[in-house]
């Protein structure tokens, strides 16, 4: 890639790696394409970019239907990112909508108060985390929402 170091293209190029590990551990297929995508994932995609309704039931998937789950993720590569988490939204079970979690606080406990809806605007072919620990939009928001964990929630009020 053009402008980075010998250094920069090898992180890139680990950074690209887990990412792969990720998605073949995930189960999902994916393409190598060229920049700035890199990785193209045609079961989460619609026109070549990544489908928010597709992530989300990906995501939904993994909690698996439990109201008292967590979908915990951070990005892999920046220890200062405390996360953010899905979860299901508490006040409508019936409808599996998710809820989103954190502003990146590393001291914050978790509260059902503090969960929010977000601006489907944000959404450009992933949220946007922009692309200062990697080389593309796409494969930062890859190494942020794969590195997940699922987590127990105290009880809904």
């Amino acid at each position: 890639m053009p402008g980075k170091t010998e250094q920069d293209q090898m992180e890139i190029e680990k950074q690209i790696a887990w990412v792969k590990s990720r998605l073949d551990a995930e189960g999902l297929h994916y393409v190598e394409v060229p920049a700035p995508v890199l990785i193209s994932i045609p079961s989460l995609e619609i026109d070549g970019e990544l489908d928010l309704d597709l992530w989300l039931s990906f995501v939904r998937s993994k909690i698996g239907g439990d109201l008292t789950k967590g979908y915990f993720f951070r990005h892999a590569e920046n220890a200062s990112d405390g996360g953010q988490m899905y979860v299901y939204d508490h006040l409508r079970p019936e409808t599996q909508h998710l809820l989103l979690w954190g502003e990146g606080a590393t001291d914050q406990p978790f509260s059902w108060e503090d969960t929010f809806e977000w601006s489907h605007v944000a959404w450009s072919d992933g949220w946007d985390y922009g692309d200062d620990y990697c080389c593309s939009e796409r494969i930062t928001f890859l190494l942020r929402e794969l590195n997940y964990k699922l987590v127990d929630l105290p009880p809904a009020p």
